[in-house]
């Protein structure tokens, strides 16, 4: 429809067209009237005829009955006229937000509680996505050269092989991919037949950490890399014969088998293939492979490094040269078949959330999972892991039913364990029960997962703003086991104001006397010092300071300075003297604190509710935090002075006419300061008395601790 005086509109669809091809209502009939009514003339022309398309039998639309108003449609450009349309907002993409195109493969697939993997071939090759998936891995195998079918002789027992199935999901729980796997029956090798050396190492967490705090404090881009079907690229060594994969048999040769040349997924010699293959090219780039962690590989030319973290077919590369990383991903895709996920963001199932102030580190995906599979999504809250007392009772119940449910679960936990050293001690406590669990046990484990679903975004922060000073925590419970009265002995250590290992531990043998559990304890965490100080050695990070190690036992902080021997030291293990061989060398210094600043307490026993809130705030857990948004105000501006507009004089004179142009800045009003007295013995309800003879009833928690200038505190 054309109206005049008007630039040219057109409406949604045309009353005529639709009742002429369409005989039922494309739309509910409240919205027919939206889609049948047509737009009323500009308003700047009123008496200005128009010419419509529209049959006579329409009634035409009053002004009084209009739909839509001027204000729904903005001015539009006309095509000859050279203003071009303001735009002070850059290109946001999906790279640029981290968003994932989704594969239209998966279209139809909802996530995987709704879409299991299938048990059967017959069943994944009748399903679109799992015959797509199945089809591509074997399509990659014979890109690869895989195998070679031969006839098979007498003397020959190939494998089996079989196909796993896998739902791979999002960190926001959405749907990856499909994966299908093809895999080698390894159980029925041979050693010294069909391979020879299984071995091959994977990243330690404390290292991933360690490289994570470097990129951290130096503002390095840290860029997730995937090789796909990374074993096929290992080269096999030993002759290995395999049948041909099921429901993708050669018709023309279908009693031929396979012979492997390449490392499939299955076979026990396969890692160990992947990762010579992978190491021989690093080394061929400049990489050296560290001393202290294998899989971890440190390129140091000049100013240039580069640090490339490998576990499995996962990898973390970051440095301080962009081009020359970009260089390395060029000769890597030459040879490998790479995939650049881009920018870390979820890695061995660690959800990483970059903000101003550094890296924070979670498993909230992971933990949700858990709770999905306990059953306990719906569960109530519990506000520490472990009661005060967890063994009290433990040995007066009867054993639980099942037990391999019960270590699924406590297996679980264990990793959950690698953003969470809240839960490292109680985890480590239910872990101890995995032979024989008893129903206490069980309910243990449950107050545990139940703490986890109050917690479930709590995670680690490395801070940007901090420096690369070692310094460990070293704490013991001494005598804590009531079955065997055994003692546990826990450190953490940092780097500056982040964490980078910790552990929880039970002793081998019973203790004398606390010196002795402290001392022991100490050792553990020296060792583990000294081996953080070779790889920051290695990764070309060096100490400010001699590193430092607190405990609050002052009898145990003498006998790593003292050589004495007297009858309360003289039986002690040679192990145990590590510490005062380190002090006697000058790389260690240790020192004494009080118990209330011992950072390890959390390690060694349950603590009341406010202790455990404290020590988890000082290890540096927090929750993520929140993204600011585009183009918002700096929370710096909000402090600085502004011009408030004159108040009315009173409620008469209405209100203050603004204007149009004038600079508006909204105070709202202050709060006064009033001092109150809270009366004892009402810890749910505090009744304030102010100043002005105003009268408040708060309704607060025993556990309220607020902050700020007139906080009000029950105890």
């Amino acid at each position: 429809m054309n109206v005049q005086g008007c630039p040219e509109r057109t409406t949604a669809l045309d009353a005529a067209s639709i009742g002429d091809s369409v005989s039922v209502p494309l739309c509910s009939p409240s919205l027919q009237l939206i889609h049948t009514t047509p737009i009323n003339s500009c308003p700047s022309s009123p008496a200005t005829p128009t010419t419509s398309t529209t049959p006579a039998t329409t009634p035409a639309t009053s002004p009084s009955t209009s739909i839509f108003s001027e204000e729904d449609f903005p001015p539009l450009i006309s095509p000859t006229s050279n203003q071009a349309p303001n735009n002070d907002h850059s290109m946001i993409t999906r790279a640029k937000d981290g968003i994932r195109k989704p594969n239209p493969r998966y279209a139809l697939h909802t996530v995987k509680s709704n879409y299991p993997e299938p048990k059967t071939v017959k069943t994944a090759l009748k399903d679109p996505g799992w015959n797509g998936a199945m089809t591509e891995e074997v399509d990659t195998m014979h890109e690869t050269k895989t195998w070679d079918l031969v006839p098979p002789e007498e003397d020959i027992q190939p494998l089996g092989c079989k196909w796993v199935f896998k739902t791979k999901l999002c960190a926001d729980g959405s749907l990856d991919k499909l994966k299908a796997r093809l895999v080698a029956k390894g159980y029925e090798q041979e050693e010294g037949v069909d391979f020879v050396e299984t071995y091959s190492p994977v990243v330690r967490t404390a290292t991933i950490r360690m490289v994570l705090h470097n990129a951290t404090i130096n503002k390095w881009n840290i860029k997730q890399l995937d090789v796909k079907n990374a074993f096929l690229h290992g080269d096999l060594k030993e002759t290995v014969y395999m049948v041909q994969p099921p429901g993708f048999e050669d018709t023309s040769k279908p009693d031929y088998i396979c012979k492997l040349k390449k490392a499939i997924y299955g076979l026990k010699q396969a890692p160990r293939a992947w990762f010579d293959k992978f190491s021989s090219f690093l080394l061929e780039f400049g990489f050296t492979c560290s001393y202290p962690d294998p899989s971890l590989f440190v390129y140091i030319k000049g100013p240039d490094i580069m640090y490339l973290l490998l576990y499995v077919d996962d990898m973390l590369l970051t440095g301080n040269n962009t081009k020359l990383m970009e260089q390395l991903l060029v000769s890597l895709s030459s040879i490998f078949r790479m995939k650049d996920m881009g920018p870390l963001h979820y890695f061995l199932g660690i959800q990483a959330h970059f903000h101003e102030n550094g890296l924070f580190l979670n498993q909230e995906k992971y933990a949700r999972d858990l709770l999905v599979s306990a059953g306990m999504a719906d569960c109530a809250p519990m506000p520490t892991p472990l009661p005060l007392q967890p063994g009290k009772f433990s040995h007066q119940s009867k054993a639980f039913s099942d037990p391999t449910y019960f270590r699924s679960l406590a297996g679980k936990l264990q990793y959950l364990t690698l953003t969470r050293p809240d839960i490292q001690f109680a985890v480590n406590f239910v872990c101890q029960k995995m032979h024989a669990p008893s129903e206490d046990d069980f309910h243990l484990l449950k107050r545990i997962i139940r703490y986890v679903k109050g917690t479930l975004q709590l995670g680690i922060n490395l801070s940007n703003s901090t420096d690369s000073t070692l310094r460990v925590y070293s704490d013991s419970d001494w005598s804590g086991c009531k079955d065997t009265s055994r003692s546990t002995g826990g450190f953490c250590t940092f780097l500056g104001e982040n964490i980078i290992s910790w552990s929880s531990k039970r002793h081998p043998t019973v203790s004398h006397s606390s010196t002795e559990a402290e001392y022991r304890t100490m050792s553990m965490a020296s060792r583990e010092i000294m081996w953080l100080n070779s790889l920051l050695r290695e990764t070309g990070v060096a100490q400010p300071i001699t590193p430092e190690m607190y405990c609050d036992n002052l009898s145990a902080v003498h006998l790593t300075a003292n050589p004495a021997l007297h009858s309360k030291s003289k039986h002690f293990a040679r192990d145990f003297h590590h510490v005062r061989e380190q002090v006697a060398l000058g790389a260690l210094i240790v020192k004494h604190i009080p118990a209330t600043d011992q950072l390890a307490d959390v390690f060694t026993k349950s603590l009341p509710q406010q202790a455990f809130f404290d020590l988890r705030f000082k290890l540096g857990l927090c929750s993520p935090p929140t993204p600011s948004l585009r183009g918002s105000i700096n929370s710096k501006d909000l402090l600085t002075k502004t011009e408030v507009l004159p108040q009315p004089q009173n409620r008469q004179d209405g209100p203050t006419k603004v204007q149009q142009g004038s600079k508006i800045s909204v105070h709202e009003k202050p709060i006064p300061t009033v001092s109150a007295t809270v009366k004892s013995r009402v810890p749910r309800t505090c009744r304030v008395q102010g100043t002005e003879g105003l009268r408040h009833e708060i309704h607060l928690s025993n556990r309220f601790n607020a902050l700020g200038s007139g906080a009000i505190m029950c105890s």
